[in-house]
């Protein structure tokens, strides 16, 4: 509850965004505010909301995922009088130069799917398990409610279902025999965030995940546990000088990322077939197994978990 009431924007705000949003048409029983209140959504139509944000939405469908698109407008216009407490708005700026658009009708809604309606799909699993780790059949990964999360399966959709598949099947399978856990953040009608998820958890956990001094944002200062060795690797490592060229690597600061993992051509199980995507969201269970099946090790070894992952990828002995 500590935590919540540290994000919460203070209540006058929240009242005057609410009523702005009042007068330019949008009901009340169409709005919601999270339980953190750090998040107020509303359901309008497309052609409402461009009006309201002086935007122009479009579906963005990514070069090498060509099975998922995505809501969002190049630019949108905030009044003077919330702007300032507003940090953004969704479906916002989120247009890549690889993305191609697709204009959307004006009576679509214009909200983004809340991260609750993405689920996994229990015959997708184990079509893959079947293929590639026969002994998960199966099994589902453990669940875990925040800000009232939970599992829907009704309205089976590429957005709502190929993350999550994907996430499941390749985790899973790379972690076994760990127990994965599915945390489902925000209910059917809030967007779930990692802000909601954080304040859900403990204040010990959110200090130490907020604490700059551990693990500072980039671009801040190097933390502690990269000092000079960044600025060595890049100065001595045959061919490491050619990473920041192409911008694979940031020099200044706080160097990152700090590893990187293949994240092309992922096969996933959707909707009963094959797809092949190509996402960091595929690389990012990869390394979440290596780091689960490396405190594993530790454990049955008598040893602690290895913590944050940082300081040791960059220690003497890693």
């Amino acid at each position: 509850m500590q935590v919540a009431q540290f994000f919460a924007p203070p209540r006058e705000s929240i009242l005057l965004v609410g009523k702005w949003l009042s007068s330019s048409g949008v009901t009340r029983p169409a709005m919601r505010l999270s339980r953190d209140l750090t998040f107020l959504s509303f359901k309008v139509s497309v052609g409402q909301a461009e009006q309201l944000l002086g935007a122009e939405f479009h579906q963005y469908r990514h070069h090498l995922n060509s099975i998922t698109t995505q809501t969002a407008s190049e630019r949108y216009w905030l009044p003077s009088r919330v702007a300032r407490y507003i940090d953004y708005v969704l479906p916002g700026q989120t247009r890549r130069s690889s993305d191609t658009r697709h204009r959307l009708p004006a009576i679509n809604c214009a909200a983004v799917p809340p991260a609750s309606y993405s689920a996994w799909l229990a015959k997708d699993l184990d079509m893959f398990f079947g293929n590639f780790a026969p002994d998960l059949v199966g099994q589902r990964p453990d669940f875990m409610s925040m800000a009232g999360g939970t599992r829907q399966t009704e309205y089976q959709l590429t957005n709502f279902n190929l993350e999550p598949n994907l996430d499941y099947e390749y985790t899973m399978s790379m972690a076994k025999p760990i127990l994965v856990t599915n945390i489902q953040v925000g209910d059917l009608v809030m967007q779930g965030s990692l802000k909601m998820m954080l304040a859900d958890f403990n204040a010990h956990y959110c200090r130490t995940g907020l604490n700059p001094q551990f693990d500072p944002v980039y671009p801040d200062p190097a933390p502690w546990y990269q000092g000079n060795l960044t600025r060595e690797y890049l100065a001595s490592a045959p061919g490491a000088a050619e990473l920041v060229r192409p911008s694979y690597f940031n020099s200044s600061g706080r160097g990152y990322p700090n590893i990187s993992a293949m994240a092309r051509s992922f096969r996933v199980a959707l909707h009963g077939g094959y797809h092949a995507v190509s996402v960091t969201s595929g690389s990012a269970p990869l390394v979440a197994a290596m780091v689960a099946q490396t405190n594993d090790a530790q454990l049955h070894a008598g040893k602690s978990t290895a913590g944050s992952p940082n300081p040791v990828l960059y220690s003497a002995t890693a």
